[in-house]
């Protein structure tokens, strides 16, 4: 399979330490995977860096490895709040499992589509999805 370039006319300006760091995080995970088709790993690429963004924004994260359920499920939550339909914020949700997978070292997996749109995702839920 083709390695994927990231093409420079999508780049976006970072403006805080989180943002540049997870954002350099996720171009090396990029240049690392090979799994899927190219096109669809950059429509996907560019999904889960806007959810990057957010969380690095939001809750100043700085390690992709530290991206929590919890923020899966806030990120889903604005994203409603905009207006998003259902099938986008889930295809969105897709991307976000896809390349949070990859991460290697990473605390927690993303759960499924029904704890992150309920919204019930206290300490003692989230602790299920923590990777030991």
């Amino acid at each position: 399979m083709a390695r994927m370039r990231i093409p420079p006319r999508r780049r976006v300006r970072l403006d805080t330490a989180p943002q540049r760091s997870l954002i350099g995080q996720l171009e090396q995970l990029v240049h690392q995977s090979n799994r899927g088709f190219v096109e669809t790993r950059k429509r996907s690429f560019y999904k889960y860096r806007s959810f990057l963004l957010f969380v690095a924004g939001r809750f100043e994260v700085g390690d992709i490895r530290l991206i929590e359920p919890r923020h899966v499920a806030a990120f889903a939550a604005e994203e409603f709040g905009r207006g998003k339909r259902p099938g986008t914020v889930l295809s969105e949700l897709s991307a976000i499992r896809f390349w949070h997978g990859q991460v290697v070292g990473r605390k927690y997996d993303v759960p499924g589509n029904r704890e992150l749109l309920e919204g019930d995702l206290s300490e003692k839920t989230q602790r299920r999805f923590r990777r030991l």
